[in-house]
């Protein structure tokens, strides 16, 4: 159970607009109302167009210090000659990538859960 005031959910949309990550807003778009006096479907609504925009939209700066992070991930698997070392920079790079594709693209992105 997650619990909000009318102000307080505004900061979490905010934060998971800017990280990219819809925690709040998808719970909420695609939760079922309990209880309420009708302003909730208006909070759903919301979270809906939220989740629709997809995420704020990575800076020019953003963009090419992913860009060095990937190469430079990809340079260290280049140059490794152990095979469980390898086996973890490809983890890492596999998620750095999808994450840039993802949000390069406008599109949101999640872990856990």
């Amino acid at each position: 159970m997650f619990a909000h005031n009318l102000k307080s959910y505004q900061h979490y949309f905010e934060s998971d607009y800017n990280r990219g990550r819809p925690s709040l807003p998808r719970m909420v778009s695609e939760g079922i109302i309990l209880k309420g006096d009708g302003i909730i479907d208006s909070i759903k609504c919301e979270a809906k167009e939220l989740f629709s925009k997809g995420p704020e939209k990575w800076s020019t700066e953003i963009i090419n210090t992913k860009r060095y992070l990937i190469t430079d991930i990809l340079d260290d698997f280049i140059g490794c000659n152990n095979r469980a070392e390898e086996i973890f920079i490809a983890n890492t790079l596999a998620e750095v990538v999808s994450e840039f594709v993802l949000r390069t693209n406008n599109k949101w992105i999640g872990s856990s859960k």
